[in-house]
């Protein structure tokens, strides 16, 4: 039998649960038959990259890929037989998962979060358990087994395709091909999954006949951008005008805004009239709290967002308050604004609705993709 392959195609990084994927490989390490049955790739890069740098050539069985672009992770994930995604923070959306059931390759995941409805093989909770998944997995191995989880994970990933989300699109904004479509993002380039999707769906959403204008920031975000962006927290005059222009020169029936936390914060929504209709959608939870992806547990996003607990999830020094007293000033300013202006809240995920609803204090619906 030819070697059983798994796939880890994300940041490393505790949250992502690649501490457990360590654990998996130290217990394969000691254990020569088992090695010569199983391969282990990695992609990505993190914090825990320097802990393995040193052994990565010990073990014959591991191939660390660390960054790669997109067509060297697609061609190693299609000759993979599952991705292994144990990842401990609240996911709202399992978008490597999706990729991976769309080539059928089956998914080990928690049964958690955003994550559950795609995993095929279940990992309860536990530090030990994913390693025990994995020897299951290669112990009870058969080609008929692995077919059957393969052609459901299809049949998964179909209930996602692009077809789908274009009639779901249709039902939920109540418009006909021809109608002109604003889709506002903080980015407009594309720097991560988020805006490589949401490329896709404007092509999408053009092919079918509707009339598709795209606004974002054409800046790619460096670490010195993180500084600059603490200066839109008064607010993004720039944005605004730029905004302003684009919807009085083409009146569109529909603003569709998705990320605007990271760079449009508040003023550009004043650009848009109340009358025209505006949905956002919610893909993380960076608007409640500092570090979306440090967030493992509900109580994080359900506490109230004074500025108090605020200071303390977001860990800084005492030197950045003002900064940081700054950012909760503007959070707040654009909950008030999104309440005002925003006819429809969405979410990637049912299990977000009533925590997004609970800030927003307005009805959330899930609208099952990532965009």
């Amino acid at each position: 039998m030819s070697k059983i392959r798994f796939i880890f195609v994300w940041r490393l990084s505790k949250e992502k649960g690649f501490g457990e994927v360590l654990r998996l490989i130290d217990t394969v390490s000691v254990d020569p038959d088992l090695a010569s049955r199983m391969h282990i790739d990695v992609f990505g890069d993190g914090v825990m990259k320097s802990a393995i740098e040193s052994s990565s050539n010990e073990r014959n069985f591991v191939d660390y890929h660390w960054h790669q672009p997109k067509e060297k992770v697609l061609a190693t994930r299609s000759d993979c037989h599952y991705t292994l995604m144990p990842s401990h923070f609240l996911e709202t959306f399992g978008l490597s998962a999706l990729d991976s059931l769309q080539l059928a390759k089956p998914v080990v995941a928690y049964e958690k979060w955003g994550l559950a409805q795609f995993a095929e093989w279940i990992v309860p909770i536990s530090t030990s358990w994913l390693t025990h998944t994995v020897l299951w997995i290669i112990d009870s191995y058969s080609e008929q087994s692995y077919m059957d989880a393969s052609l459901v994970s299809k049949k998964v990933y179909d209930s996602y395709s692009r077809e789908r989300w274009l009639s779901q699109f249709e039902l939920e904004s109540e418009l006909s091909p021809w109608s002109t479509v604003l889709i506002v993002n903080d980015y407009g380039v594309d720097i991560w999954w988020l805006e490589n999707r949401l490329w896709l769906m404007v092509s999408k959403l053009s092919a079918a006949g509707y009339h598709v204008q795209r606004y974002g920031s054409q800046k790619k975000k460096y670490w010195i951008g993180r500084f600059f962006d603490l200066l839109w927290t008064i607010g993004n005059v720039q944005a605004y005008f730029w905004l302003k222009k684009i919807v009085t020169t083409i009146k569109p029936d529909l603003v569709r805004f998705h990320s605007v936390h990271r760079w449009l914060w508040w003023l550009p929504l004043l650009a848009v009239p109340r009358e025209c209709k505006q949905r956002l959608m919610s893909h993380d939870f960076g608007m409640f709290h500092p570090y979306p992806s440090l967030v493992f547990d509900e109580n994080q996003v359900l506490k109230t967002t004074s500025f108090r607990w605020f200071w303390r999830e977001s860990q800084q020094c005492w030197y950045v308050l003002p900064l940081v007293f700054a950012k909760r000033c503007s959070l707040r300013i654009l909950f008030w604004m999104l309440r005002r202006n925003i006819n429809s809240f969405f979410v990637p995920s049912s299990y977000m609705n009533w925590l997004v609803s609970k800030h927003m204090k307005k009805p959330v619906s899930a609208f099952p993709h990532f965009v």
